[in-house]
């Protein structure tokens, strides 16, 4: 069983930090490793956050993101049935509380796209850096809109924050 709640949680981080497709001609911002011989115990991936350090999530960010996790598993634990519709079910649900939680959504139930685009500002990266991400924020925010619409909130915000961590 804490294999299962430690893939889901690790299944539902993806949502913040892995990408669904890579697109081509693109760079990755920050890169992930990690061996095939893993097991429940073992520590998260090593990400290389390249010229991006200031990207990293700091110890107390990290704290309360989990907290923010366990929290929401606590509301919506892990199904007994365990099939491939109730564990995509679960993440979602996760994820959405994770966000709601974190205030990453309007009163009217959009994503704030604004919110990050002031934490990339927030970071002080080197002013190249930064106005291509600001830029790639705004391409990513409007395609992930233009693919999903707003019921289908998760998959849109999915597919930003894949876009939005490779820059062409």
């Amino acid at each position: 069983m804490r294999f299962l709640l430690s893939l889901s949680v690790f299944i539902v981080c993806a949502l913040f930090s892995v990408s669904a497709q890579k697109p081509k001609n693109a760079t990755t911002i920050a890169t992930t490793t990690q061996t095939s011989n893993t097991t429940a115990d073992d520590k998260p991936p090593t990400i290389n956050w390249g010229k991006c350090p200031q990207l990293e999530p700091k110890d107390s960010e990290k704290r309360a993101k989990q907290a923010v996790l366990e929290t929401c598993l606590q509301k919506h634990p892990i199904p007994a049935n365990l099939t491939q519709q109730s564990i995509e079910s679960h993440q979602k649900a996760i994820a959405e509380c994770a966000l709601r939680a974190e205030k990453w959504f309007t009163k009217a139930g959009n994503y704030r796209f604004s919110k990050a685009e002031t934490e990339i500002r927030a970071k002080k990266l080197q002013k190249p850096i930064e106005s291509q991400l600001l830029a790639n924020h705004k391409n990513c925010e409007s395609e992930a809109k233009r693919e999903f619409p707003k019921t289908q909130i998760i998959e849109q915000i999915q597919l930003y924050q894949a876009c939005v961590r490779h820059v062409t």
